[in-house]
């Protein structure tokens, strides 16, 4: 008669990555989170003169989808011998300007009441301007990372019911208005594991879209403690990470936004609840066991000896 063994216990994925990071943040003693890729040496947009845009402007123009930070209206690109494409599309930017009241003299009365009003310049990145001098074009961002993509965990980040994710740039995030996520290039990450850390905390953001679990957000504060507890509950199940030990940013992360909502421990679990919720609607069990049975890695060992 074979002999019987008892199942063993199936690990919780989701309530040990919740515990062990209440555990990491009351232990104390986290670093500050910081940037885990290279940027470009421009990064934040420019006007024509030099100077940098303020206020609105600087969402408006980060938010058009170029890479590029320098700005210029169609006469300014034309007063230096350079052409706007044909076909391309102004992005509007506006400045507010004062009120200018003249007596019945004509002159301008310097002691009369003034009122700002908007005034809206159309622009052009440089990206969308042929003959600019290479001033214009900042250094791209430097080559950190030489380890290898896993095309398991790609596919399970591209498949159909994901937002589409468009590689480049400076900056990660998601873009609710047109459902795209935007992540900088492979190579500018310092390890393949920032690189999909990265990834699936944009992607865990695109899942209260409408379209997938439709989640309200009860602040900014707590939607950026969801995407980052579903990127790390994401990367155990892919086998990027360990529930038995986080990676240091994801703690650091998750700690600057518990102490920005004051420490309050309800937010973690109730972010943690809806951090299980797009994991599993991102890394299903079927996909977690396809992407952790091959040895397609992007593991330690691996960027070492590349």
């Amino acid at each position: 008669m074979a002999k019987k063994y008892a199942k063993k216990p199936r690990i919780d994925v989701y309530q040990k990555v919740t515990d062990n990071f209440i555990a990491a943040i009351e232990k104390g003693g986290t670093m500050p989170w910081t940037r885990s890729w290279s940027v470009s040496s421009g990064g934040f947009p420019t006007r024509f003169t030099g100077e940098q845009y303020q206020g609105i402007n600087v969402l408006i123009l980060m938010c058009a989808g170029f890479t590029n930070p320098n700005w210029m209206t169609y006469n300014q690109a034309k007063s230096i011998g350079a052409q706007v494409r044909g076909g391309e599309k102004s992005t509007q930017v506006v400045k507010w300007l004062m009120t200018k009241i003249k007596g019945d003299d004509g002159k301008v009365k310097k002691d009369a009441d003034q009122f700002p009003y908007p005034k809206f310049f159309n622009v052009f990145n440089a990206e969308q301007v042929d003959g600019l001098p290479e001033k214009f074009f900042p250094a791209p961002a430097e080559k950190m990372n030489k380890g290898q993509r896993d095309k398991n965990i790609d596919a399970i980040l591209t498949d159909k019911k994901m937002a589409p994710t468009n590689f480049g740039g400076d900056r990660a995030y998601y873009q609710m208005s047109v459902d795209k996520n935007q992540v900088p290039d492979f190579e500018q990450f310092f390890s393949p594991e920032d690189f999909y850390a990265t990834w699936f905390h944009e992607a865990v953001h695109s899942t209260m879209h409408a379209s997938r679990l439709d989640r309200s957000t009860e602040s900014y504060a707590k939607e950026e403690l969801v995407a980052e507890i579903g990127a790390a509950m994401c990367m155990t199940k892919v086998g990027l990470s360990s529930p038995e030990e986080l990676r240091p940013d994801h703690v650091a992360y998750v700690a600057s936004w518990l102490k920005a909502l004051k420490n309050d421990k309800k937010f973690i679990f109730s972010a943690a609840k809806d951090a299980t919720a797009a994991s599993q609607f991102i890394v299903s069990d079927q996909m977690a066991e396809i992407a952790t049975s091959t040895p397609d890695k992007a593991s330690p060992s691996q960027q070492e000896a590349a």
